[in-house]
């Protein structure tokens, strides 16, 4: 155990209940695929998505990431790598996306034909049928000659 980690459990044991549960790990603040960022630069990042991003006049991730930065600077906030402007896009649902920059019928072929996808949660719950005409000729498995067909 490191020097650092020592003092870290003396501190911890001075400001806790006196149960050995103060010593205890606690969980991480952040991690791979945490949002680190404080809650009022999320709200910036939403609402500059919303009425920037999300417009038929279509602008890029640079312009879109310098309108956060610039919000973020006006509230005195450090603002945000532009990864991160991409990556909040990104997570955005394609077909919302592609509405509200491209219109409804830009939409409709990333839509379901009946609306809302069923739930499937065991094999054959949904099968689906391809009526496309091909040219297939049927062999008997024993004789191997092509089958007479419906009479």
């Amino acid at each position: 155990m490191s020097r650092r980690q020592v003092y870290t459990l003396i501190g911890r044991r001075r400001k806790g209940t006196g149960l050995l549960t103060d010593l205890a790990p606690g969980r991480s603040a952040g991690g791979r695929g945490g949002r680190r960022l404080p809650e009022l630069v999320e709200a910036v990042i939403r609402e500059v998505i919303r009425k920037t991003y999300l417009t038929k006049q279509k602008p890029s991730l640079a312009v879109v990431h310098r309108q956060i930065v610039r919000e973020c600077k006006t509230l005195g906030l450090a603002g945000p790598a532009r990864n991160t402007v991409a990556l909040r896009i990104e997570a955005l649902h394609p077909v919302e996306v592609r509405r509200r920059r491209e219109g409804s019928d830009a939409a409709r072929p990333l839509q379901s034909a009946g609306g809302k996808v069923p739930d499937i949660v065991a094999p054959l719950d949904q099968v689906q049928i391809d009526h496309t005409v091909i040219d297939l000729i049927v062999v008997d498995d024993r004789t191997g000659s092509p089958s007479a067909g419906p009479s």
